[in-house]
């Protein structure tokens, strides 16, 4: 991200697995301390996870953070760079993150930060596609009353009134089966949509092949901007390994990449010098028969012309001519 007024350059992304419940936090830097107490902080009002899937981030790969995470009780699994599908529920929040983050801040790209948590709080409402439910009636039991209950009041003229429980046991009670009812249902469907996901795919999946040695172009993130990328090579592919993953020798050392996001590089063989075609010396005329580009020069009448030199470059056709 680029650095915004309050020197914010990095989002650290979480998503719950169970409820689809999405966090983002602003980071003026992503050293090992500043990552690890963002996570802490987080942790503290949603609990310990068992569990966490991560990029191969260094501050999330180092020694450090492997003490933090043994010191809480956390497993670890680590995800192929760049490949969505191996992390898909939170590289699917950040595709929606970005897109939210740009339509938001269009005149003031620097102000980015300030808009995370409307964006947390519009995404957290909305019911997830897998799951039907919005995350914080997974989260909480509830629905929340958001933006768009807001505008449903004042257009309808009338305020929403909370229902007490007559006793609070019975409440807790109550709230304990909606939860535990909700969460049965989401995971159901969720494994539902899986299933069909996998389906459809195993009938158009296509699988992209490369042997070692290969030259690719791999999507990278442009100038270090994670909102903008395109391919950039070529690559020399140093070794294959498992679940059409590939190695490749880079500038901060052995890094893998899927073949979803590689292309295979096409070496152009050398154009043959252009040759120019005259038509017409009288007035002028040059033709290149490749680009159809054509340069014109008016003679005075009653002179005697000499064409005396014809240069013709890729991008225009020019003529050099001698009058006597």
């Amino acid at each position: 991200m680029m650095m915004s007024d309050s020197k914010n350059r990095f989002i650290l992304t979480l998503v719950d697995a169970a409820t689809r419940w999405p966090e983002a936090v602003p980071l003026k830097s992503i050293s090992t301390t500043d990552v690890a107490n963002a996570l802490f902080n987080i942790f503290t009002r949603l609990g310990l996870p068992k569990e966490i899937l991560s990029d191969n981030g260094q501050q999330l790969v180092s020694k450090a953070m492997e003490e933090v995470m043994t010191m809480m009780g956390i497993q670890r699994g680590l995800s192929t760079p760049y490949h969505a599908q191996s992390n898909k529920m939170v590289e699917r929040f950040n595709g929606s993150l970005k897109t939210m983050l740009r339509k938001l801040c269009t005149e003031k790209t620097q102000t980015w930060d300030k808009m995370i948590p409307a964006v947390l709080f519009a995404y957290r409402e909305i019911p997830n596609v897998t799951t039907d439910y919005p995350p914080f009636m997974l989260m909480y039991g509830r629905r929340v009353r958001g933006p768009a209950d807001m505008i449903a009041d004042q257009y309808i003229g009338q305020q929403n009134t909370l229902k007490e429980a007559a006793f609070v046991h019975e409440y807790a009670k109550n709230l304990h089966r909606e939860i535990t009812d909700s969460c049965k249902i989401a995971a159901e469907t969720a494994k539902n949509q899986l299933q069909s996901y996998r389906e459809a795919k195993s009938d158009h999946r296509r699988y992209r092949e490369f042997a070692k040695g290969d030259k690719v172009l791999i999507l990278l993130p442009q100038d270090g901007n994670n909102l903008f990328m395109k391919y950039q090579g070529p690559y020399k592919i140093d070794g294959v390994a498992q679940n059409n993953n590939y190695i490749f020798t880079m500038r901060n050392g052995k890094r893998t990449y899927h073949a979803n996001i590689l292309k295979k590089y096409e070496e152009r063989e050398p154009s043959p010098p252009l040759q120019p075609v005259v038509e017409n010396t009288c007035t002028g005329f040059v033709r290149h028969e490749e680009h159809e580009e054509i340069g014109i020069i008016m003679l005075e009448p009653k002179r005697k012309e000499y064409l005396k030199d014809v240069t013709i470059s890729e991008k225009s056709a020019r003529i050099t001519s001698n009058f006597r």
